[in-house]
């Protein structure tokens, strides 16, 4: 298989979370609200409104052996199911405030793995692609080759114009 490129543009929209460390994990984006204890967080398999965040935290705590934390989404400015990865940037978000608040030291390729695994895990046809989010805004260049993913920053003069429209 030959390489393959991309070009991925961020966008100035997102997921802002602030979080602490707790006993247990929990999740609040403005009505909805879920609160478990870790023995439910790593039992949970419910396909609804948490599916990506629960995936997420379940994989970190996992993987890491850390404790819980009690998330709450402050702002979403990044519309959901619009194929604008918002699943991968929940995930990205999920992930990147375990890294901050237990100093995982992970570096944004890691998160973006633990991302892309945490997609996968609850049957998500996201690609590697999507979690790019994990920069934020600017452009980039994505490079496939065989199993090795890389993203390469990419530096223009020129303004670029996006039309983002909703079907």
């Amino acid at each position: 298989i030959e390489k393959g490129y991309a070009i991925v543009a961020g966008l100035n929209l997102g997921i802002y979370l602030c979080g602490r460390k707790s006993e247990s994990f929990s999740y609040r984006f403005k009505e909805e609200y879920i609160c478990l204890s870790m023995e439910e967080l790593v039992a949970y398999s419910r396909k609804d409104f948490f599916e990506y965040v629960i995936a997420s935290a379940k994989l970190v705590t996992e993987k890491y052996s850390v404790g819980g934390l009690e998330i709450c989404c402050e702002k979403m400015t990044l519309p959901m199911k619009k194929g604008l990865a918002s699943s991968a940037a929940i995930c990205v978000a999920v992930i990147r405030l375990f890294n901050l608040v237990y100093k995982l030291n992970l570096s944004v390729e890691e998160e973006m793995s633990l991302a892309y695994t945490a997609e996968q895990s609850v049957g998500s046809l996201c690609g590697k692609m999507d979690q790019v989010c994990a920069y934020g805004q600017g452009l980039r260049l994505v490079v496939f080759d065989g199993s090795s993913t890389s993203v390469i920053p990419l530096i223009t003069n020129s303004e670029f114009i996006f039309l983002l429209v909703d079907l």
